[in-house]
């Protein structure tokens, strides 16, 4: 019978970084004559779109709009917003096969300003673009090897393994109208937050709704300070190869890039919000399914040779989707707050633990506002607020995980002493999967040209050791597991108790 080897593939799917580069930014802002002079700067920021992309073999060519702006104080002290942009081009190169959805998303790095006039701002900072891909991750292993005298030592395992992955950039947008009889003069920030609502496969589809949540914080012509919340509505269908209902499913949705524009309507009376946004789906799909492992192998007739490999089994794999409420009370009694004007929550960034049989997920989310003090002045501050979620599993041997976690919804309250009591709402969303790492058998080679020796004696006597495997002392003679158990009456592999053994010639 000629030598065959069969294989089988565990696989996972990673989404990280394929390619990144910096732009650094400098750039002088002059006030146009209609704005009033610079008293005291409360914030300069760098906001970097994505205005388009475009793959080409190997390389991503992106267009971005890079928004510097400043928000001050004037001598009557009041608020005002100037805004600079730059558009640039960058070409991000990257290695290696993608089969589903690469993103480009944009980030600012650092910003630093300093007024050197009552009339000009010079700003220097760098913004960073990123290129995320997927790709599968298959790892093979040998499952069954027949053929000149071979004999495997396996197992069955059930694991959890990629079925089926993709990912989606796609653009969304709405026109709102916001209920405000003063017309917006500019947006000082923007902040924004995924709520998925649906996600259900059928034939090779995932069907995702949705709404992305903007908050907009903008400025009146009267210099007033406003906030808007709006929603974009997010209906996706994805291509998803051979996923089914069965399936273990995991959906991120991130936003790549958003832009909102205020624009008065026809009639003059009321103004209107344009949102403009990227957002990128990345889906994968699970299953449980039965697997060989080969563990080792030889041949009783030629020369052998494996290839081992250390590879990660995940036996069980589970689906985390809950909600976290931080609760936090920021100290601001060093400026005395009156009135807030505008506050957001966003930049979380957090990290994923595992220990003792739960899963920990802490970091910090970047808090802003605005405010009036007891003078009436106008202020800005931002504060980090530390967060630790803990899951507790059922599963042991927890091997590796794909949590993430996304600011929801907020609030806040004055509190007493010059505080702000801030509720926070996180969503962590992901799998966790439960294995181990063992060594397989990933290559058999045999040598047909190096004959094993034949030994003369039919029966040979073996004084078998304590807790010694029949496998090991097959392999050592020559012979296979069975014949040893059959020669010997024996049931099972192991050696409970010294005794004598009978190898027989094969």
């Amino acid at each position: 019978m000629d030598f065959t080897v069969k294989k089988d593939s565990i696989c996972g799917c990673d989404s990280h970084v394929i390619s990144s580069v910096e732009h650094t930014v400098d750039c002088d802002v002059t006030l146009p004559e209609y704005m009033p002079d610079v008293v005291r700067v409360l914030r300069c920021a760098l906001s970097p779109y994505i205005a388009s992309q475009q793959i080409s073999g190997d390389r991503i060519m992106t267009e971005c709009d890079c928004t510097a702006s400043v928000i001050y104080i004037c001598e009557q002290g009041k608020i005002h917003c100037f805004e600079q942009t730059e558009h640039f081009g960058k070409q991000l190169e990257f290695h290696g096969e993608y089969q589903d959805g690469v993103s480009v998303s944009a980030k600012t790095d650092f910003v630093n300003y300093r007024v050197s006039s009552s009339r000009k701002i010079e700003i220097h900072g760098a913004v960073s673009l990123s290129a995320v891909g997927l790709q599968k991750q298959e790892k093979e292993i040998v499952s069954c090897a027949v053929g000149d005298g071979m004999t495997v030592r396996a197992r069955k395992q059930t694991v959890s393994t990629l079925s089926s992955f993709a990912g989606k950039a796609f653009p969304v947008s709405e026109t709102c109208e916001i209920n405000c009889n003063e017309k917006i003069g500019a947006v000082l920030s923007v902040n924004h937050f995924i709520r998925t609502d649906e996600a259900k496969a059928i034939h090779g589809k995932l069907f995702v709704r949705g709404e992305l949540i903007v908050r907009t914080v903008c400025l009146t012509e009267d210099c007033e300070v406003r906030c808007f919340e709006n929603s974009v509505p997010v209906n996706q269908i994805v291509d998803v190869p051979d996923i089914d209902e069965e399936n273990v499913i995991q959906t991120d949705i991130t936003v790549t890039s958003v832009c909102v524009r205020p624009r008065p309507e026809q009639s003059g009376e009321r103004g209107l919000l344009e949102t403009e946004a990227t957002l990128f789906i990345c889906v994968r799909a699970y299953d449980m399914r039965e697997i060989t492992i080969v563990q080792d192998a030889y041949s009783t007739k030629y020369e052998t040779e494996n290839e081992l490999r250390t590879v990660n089994i995940n036996t069980s794999c589970e689906k985390v989707f809950d909600t976290y409420l931080c609760r936090e009370s920021i100290d601001i009694s060093s400026v005395g707050i009156q009135k807030v004007l505008s506050f957001e929550c966003s930049n979380i960034v957090s990290s994923v633990s595992v220990s003792e049989g739960e899963i920990s997920v802490s970091g910090s989310i970047t808090a802003d506002c605005i405010f009036e003090d007891t003078n009436s002045e106008i202020y800005y501050v931002t504060r980090q607020i530390p967060f630790e979620y803990k899951h507790p599993t059922v599963y042991e041997n927890m091997s590796s995980s794909s949590i993430s976690a996304a600011v929801s919804a907020f609030n806040y309250a004055l509190g007493t002493g010059g505080s702000l009591d801030v509720r926070v709402e996180i969503l962590i969303n992901g799998l966790i999967f439960c294995g181990n790492e063992e060594k397989a058998v990933t290559e058999i080679t045999i040598d047909k040209s190096k004959c094993k020796s034949v030994k003369t004696a039919s029966l040979t006597v073996y004084f078998a050791d304590e807790n010694e495997c029949v496998w090991d002392i097959a392999r050592h003679y020559n012979t296979t597991v069975e014949a040893i158990l059959r020669e010997n009456r024996m049931q099972n592999e192991e050696i409970t108790h010294c005794c004598k053994l009978l190898i027989p010639k094969i």
